[in-house]
This record gives C-alpha cells, sequence and structure tokens, in this order.
C-alpha cells in the first residue's frame, strides 16, 4: 500500500486519542525508503531543546493494518520518552504493547526487518497461512505445520465464520508472527490485506454464516 505522510499524520492522531488519551504531543513525521527498519523513532537536539520525531518506512509494500501496527509501536516509544523519559523494549513497553493488542494489533518488541525474520535465512522459506471472516472481522493465522490438518477441521465449524481459505506463502515477513497452535490464536488483518490474499490462496471450503 502507498501512504503520504497526511494519512500518517490522520493515524497518528486517531491513535493519540484512541490509546493515548491525547497526551502526546505532536512529533514531526517522515517517510523514508530504509529496508533496515520499519519504523524509528528519535530524538533531535536543536536551537529549541529536545525534540522528538517519528519516521516510517515505505520500501516494503505492506498493507495498511501493519503500516497502521508499526506507526503505533514508534507512539509507545515516544509515550515513553515523555512519560519516563527511558526509549527501550522493557517494562513500560511491553506493559502498553500488551494493552493496545486487546483491541486487535499486533505490536511486537522487535519493529524492524532485522531481528523479525525478514533476512536472507528465510527468503524461501514457505509458511502455512490461514485466512477467514469471523464475524464481520477479518482474520489471519500463520500455521506450525502440525497444525494445518487441525485447523482444517476448526476454523469452518466455528460460529460466524465464513470465506475460509488454506494456502502456502514465502513472504518472509510472516517469519514476525507467532505460529498458531490453537483456533484462537490468530491476528485481525484489514479488508485490504483479506482481499489481496484470496487471490494468492486457494480456497478450501465457504461457509455461510
Amino acid at each position: 500500500m502507498t501512504f503520504t505522510i497526511t494519512d500518517l499524520e490522520k493515524w497518528y492522531d486517531e491513535f493519540n486519542a484512541k490509546y493515548f488519551n491525547n497526551e502526546l504531543k505532536r512529533c514531526p513525521i517522515f517517510i523514508n525508503k530504509t529496508k533496515r527498519a520499519l519504523g524509528q523513532f528519535g530524538r533531535k537536539r536543536d536551537w529549541f531543546g529536545m525534540r522528538c520525531f517519528i519516521k516510517i518506512s515505505n520500501y516494503f509494500d505492506r498493507p495498511m493494518k501493519d503500516i497502521q501496527n508499526t506507526l503505533i509501536h514508534e507512539m509507545i516509544h515516544q509515550w515513553q520518552w515523555e512519560t519516563f523519559g527511558v526509549c527501550d523494549h522493557g517494562t513500560t513497553f511491553k506493559n502498553k504493547a500488551r494493552e493496545i493488542n486487546k483491541q486487535g494489533w499486533n505490536i511486537a518488541r522487535c519493529n524492524s526487518t532485522e531481528g523479525c525474520g525478514v533476512t536472507k535465512a528465510n527468503a524461501n522459506k514457505i509458511y502455512n497461512v490461514c485466512i477467514f471472516k469471523d464475524n464481520g472481522k477479518f482474520c489471519k493465522s500463520v500455521l506450525a505445520s502440525n497444525k494445518v490438518d487441525s485447523f482444517k477441521t476448526w476454523i469452518p465449524t466455528i460460529s460466524g465464520v465464513s470465506g475460509v481459505y488454506f494456502g502456502l506463502s514465502r513472504d518472509p515477513r510472516l517469519a514476525r508472527y507467532t505460529c498458531s497452535r490453537t483456533r484462537l490464536s490468530w491476528y485481525e488483518i484489514s479488508e485490504e490485506e483479506y482481499n489481496a490474499l484470496t487471490k494468492r490462496l486457494a480456497p478450501i471450503t465457504t461457509k455461510v454464516a
């Protein structure tokens, strides 16, 4: 997905109100093309003192939900800095991420292409993927190889589920997801990402809710 600074600023204001009680001070947001990190929160000293900024990379073609996830990750760092004077992936970060993840996000400690599985070593790795609709939500699971058959039995029987698709993917970004081992281990995705995936994964069943 292509995005602009205007998009990022709009999402920033939305997430600031929803997850940070509008307490974050609006800081400059930039777009860069680095492939080394999906996002960055930084501080720079000038004549006016220490100023914060956020950078989001557009090097990778990612769905909107994933880009927003990165932005929230960097906003947590800003919240840490403004609240505690620290910026790390310690207890305050983990607690805040865990709180926000209850709203359907997947904010992890690592937010760079390095250390999140996007490496040469797994560039050609094949992932088992399941996507489906669950009571109006769009969901994705990256399946542990020994759980594929179980999911093919579980998912179509869940009330409210329709349009179940299973398939394989070589997208190295999937290494950032923990492999699902139970039918409750899935991630909410955008309708845009769901529709894009349906074009690449062959349907195994369709169940009318």
